[in-house]
């Protein structure tokens, strides 16, 4: 495991705050990485020998998962998860997938970011989302989320001030919601504030801010619900990456 650039909150995971680093330094003590996850300052990796998770990093709102608020310079496990298949790091929160189909979160609450229902500010330890099951891949980068369950149905949650949650309101959710119109989806992403789809028929599709033109639908017009994205041959795409 190897990073690089800001280091203020530790997140090189070095066990130094020293500044920054210009080139690829080693993090301490990690091996047998299957999987890694940036947050905003914060990192996280997969063990493939237990498949648990470990975190390093700022941790003022308990992003880490391991019970604190304390940065760590080191990584740190995140506590009562194991057979962990996928993680991503949101702007000050963290998610991850467990191999049974349920999504677990931890860190920053302040737009219903963490699923679980509820107006904490914060949890310094995961907790199970709420309102789905059997999902097979998950999408966060800011404070919003996505999942896409085993019948290619997405499901979204968190801060939805340009739409990003793709329910045609403007209304945070601390419940993850079903994005209707959205069907037969075999992979999503995240950006910071838009959502983006692929469906079967290699079609694209997106929602939420659009002020830099990132829906791709011929505007800058920010979208509530997911529109299609414009001007390619679906029969070309080869790859597509979120």
């Amino acid at each position: 495991m190897w990073a690089w650039g800001s280091n203020w909150s530790g997140q090189l995971g070095n066990e130094t705050f020293v500044g920054a680093s210009e080139v690829p330094i080693q993090a301490n003590s990690l091996s047998n990485i299957s999987a890694i996850a940036c947050g905003g300052d914060h990192s996280l990796a997969i063990r493939s020998s237990d498949n648990t998770i470990w975190a390093w990093g700022n941790n003022f709102y308990g992003q880490l998962g391991n019970g604190l608020s304390t940065n760590s310079t080191a990584p740190v496990l995140v506590n009562g998860l194991s057979d962990v298949s996928k993680i991503h790091g949101g702007y000050i929160h963290s998610l991850a997938l467990v191999s049974d189909g349920t999504v677990w979160t931890w860190g920053n609450n302040r737009y219903g970011q963490l699923g679980d229902g509820s107006t904490l500010e914060e949890r310094r330890t995961p907790g199970q989302v709420m309102n789905i099951a059997n999902i097979i891949n998950v999408a966060t980068k800011g404070w919003h989320n996505l999942a896409l369950n085993s019948d290619g149905k997405v499901f979204s949650w968190g801060n939805n001030s340009n739409g990003q949650l793709g329910d045609g309101t403007l209304s945070e959710r601390n419940i993850p919601v079903n994005i209707e119109g959205l069907e037969d989806i075999i992979d999503i992403g995240s950006g910071w504030q838009h959502g983006l789809a692929l469906k079967s028929d290699w079609t694209v599709w997106a929602w939420g801010d659009n002020r830099f033109g990132q829906l791709g639908d011929g505007t800058f017009k920010d979208r509530k619900t997911p529109v299609p994205v414009k001007n390619f041959n679906v029969n070309t795409i080869k790859y597509i990456s979120f």
